[in-house]
This record gives C-alpha cells, sequence and structure tokens, in this order.
C-alpha cells in the first residue's frame, strides 16, 4: 500500500511542478512583450525561481 501511495505523491508533485513551470514560462513571456524587465531569459528566471519558490512555501503551509 505504501509503495502506490508514493507513487501517486510523486505523481502529484511532478504533475505540479509542470503546471507551475508552464503558469512561469507564461508569466515570464508576458512580462518580456511588455518590455519589462532585462529580456526574455532573465523574466524567465526570475518568473521560475519566485513562482517555484512561491508554490514550494505555499504547500509547506498546508
Amino acid at each position: 500500500m505504501e509503495i502506490q501511495l508514493s507513487a501517486i505523491n510523486r505523481k502529484r508533485v511532478l504533475k505540479n511542478l509542470i503546471y507551475t513551470a508552464v503558469f512561469n514560462t507564461f508569466i515570464a513571456m508576458f512580462l518580456t512583450a511588455i518590455k519589462f524587465g532585462g529580456g526574455p531569459v532573465d523574466n524567465f528566471i526570475v518568473s521560475q525561481c519566485i513562482g517555484i519558490s512561491k508554490k514550494w512555501v505555499r504547500n509547506a503551509r498546508t
């Protein structure tokens, strides 16, 4: 039973991480489109760092 539960949790974590990364990428593209920040690479890195760390903090609280 524990093995199945851990596989489900890994799958859920991976799925959430992918959704978060995709959402953060759209934010970076939007910021680049409105000419905000240092460029597409900088916006991508900052968006990923903020989005993923926010996700970790939110999950740690629950």
